[in-house]
C-alpha cells in the first residue's frame, strides 16, 4: 500500500508486472551494478568463474513449431485479421466496446509481430542446417508461433522439448553471479567467449581462471581464453573411451597449439591426484533464491579454495561426478 501510494496509486496489474519483467536492459544494469559495489568491497572476486548452461522450458507447446509454407500462411491470416478489427473500430461508438476493440486489436498485432519473427527465425534456422552440414540440413526449419527464439533441445531427463540455454557464470569464492545469458543452442559448445567477453565488458575487469564442463571444451576457444590470460580448468573430452583404449587422454595431439598443450597438462595435474574437474555454478542461483537449499537451478560450484576450488573427489578416476537436478518450468 506504501508503495501504491508513494507511486501515485498505481495499480499493481498483470500489465504492469509483465512490463517489469520484459525491462531486461535495467535489471541486466541492476546486476552490474550490484555485483561491482561488491568487487569495490572485496567480497567478490574475479579470479575464478564457473560457467553452466542449464535448459529451462520455453513457454511453447511442440505443435507451434511450423514449416516456412504455413509460417507464410498465417503471417497474411494475421494481417487480415489486423486489417478487418482497424475497420471495425471505425464503427464502434461505446466506450465498454472501444475498450474491448482496442484489446482486440492490440492481440491481433501481437500474433502478427511473433508470426513474423517465428518466419525470420525459420530462415535463420535453415541456414545454420545448411552451413553445418549436418545430415538433416535438407529437413525443413520449424519455428514457433508462440515463442519465436524457442528451440527444441534435449533436457536432463532425455525428452527433448522446447526450451532455452540459460548461461551462468559464478564466482566461486563468494558463489555470487557475475554473468548471465540467455541462448537459444541447444549444447555449451562456443559460449566459454561470450561470457568471458560480458564479464569483461560489465565491470572491466576479467576472469583470471575459468571453470566449466566438458560441453565448453572447445578447442579454439581454450586458445582464445589462454591468449587473452584466462586460464581454462575443464575435463578432455571422451577421456574415459581413450582409458580404455590404453590411450593417455591427456597426451599433446598434432596440431595442439602451446596454449592447448598447457591446458592438457593442468587437467592432468589435477586429474594426477584422483580428483576430477567440477563446474557447476547453478549454486549460486539456489542460494539467492531458496537461502542456500535446493531448488530449480540447484547445483554444485564448491567453494574457492588455491588453485583446485572446482574440483571434488570423484568414484572412479577420470570421471565426473555430477549432482542430479530436477528438470526446471519457465512460467
Amino acid at each position: 500500500m506504501a508503495y501504491r501510494w508513494l507511486c501515485g496509486g498505481v495499480s499493481v496489474n498483470y500489465h504492469l508486472l509483465a512490463d517489469f519483467r520484459t525491462q531486461t536492459e535495467k535489471l541486466d544494469g541492476l546486476l552490474t551494478q550490484l555485483v561491482a559495489s561488491l568487487m569495490k568491497d572485496g567480497l567478490v572476486s574475479l579470479q575464478r568463474v564457473a560457467q553452466d548452461g542449464m535448459r529451462v522450458r520455453a513457454h511453447a507447446g511442440k505443435s507451434s513449431f511450423r514449416r516456412r509454407q504455413r509460417l507464410e500462411q498465417c503471417l497474411a491470416e494475421a494481417q487480415q485479421q489486423v486489417a478487418r478489427l482497424k475497420s471495425q473500430a471505425q464503427e464502434t461508438k461505446e466506450s465498454a466496446d472501444l475498450r474491448q476493440q482496442a484489446a482486440r486489436e492490440r492481440a491481433a498485432a501481437e500474433r502478427q509481430a511473433r508470426v513474423a519473427a517465428a518466419l525470420k527465425h525459420c530462415e535463420q534456422v535453415q541456414q545454420q542446417r545448411e552451413a553445418s552440414g549436418r545430415k538433416d540440413r535438407q529437413k525443413p526449419a520449424r519455428a514457433s508461433t508462440t515463442n519465436p527464439e524457442a528451440r527444441v533441445m534435449k533436457f536432463a531427463d532425455g525428452g527433448f522439448r522446447p526450451g532455452h540455454n540459460v548461461q551462468f557464470a559464478t564466482a566461486t569464492g563468494s558463489g555470487v553471479i557475475v554473468g548471465v545469458e540467455v541462448v537459444n543452442a541447444g549444447n555449451d559448445q562456443g559460449r566459454l567467449t561470450p561470457m568471458r567477453q560480458q564479464i569483461k565488458t560489465r565491470y572491466g575487469q576479467a576472469a583470471e581462471e575459468a571453470s566449466v564442463d566438458g560441453g565448453f571444451a572447445d578447442l579454439e576457444e581454450i586458445e582464445a581464453a589462454e591468449a587473452a590470460g584466462c586460464r581454462v580448468y575443464a575435463p578432455v573430452r571422451e577421456e574415459a573411451k581413450k582409458r580404455e583404449a590404453g590411450e593417455n587422454p591427456y597426451a599433446p595431439v598434432a596440431g595442439d597449439s602451446a596454449s592447448v598443450a598447457a591446458w592438457r597438462a593442468r587437467v592432468e595435474e589435477v586429474q594426477s591426484g584422483g580428483v576430477a574437474l567440477r563446474a557447476d555454478p547453478r549454486l549460486a542461483a539456489s542460494r539467492q533464491t531458496a537461502g542456500g537449499g535446493g531448488g530449480e537451478l540447484s547445483g554444485g560450484a564448491s567453494k574457492e579454495s588455491e588453485r583446485a576450488d572446482e574440483i571434488t573427489t570423484a568414484d572412479k578416476p577420470g570421471k565426473v561426478r555430477r549432482r542430479s537436478t530436477p528438470p526446471a518450468t519457465c512460467r
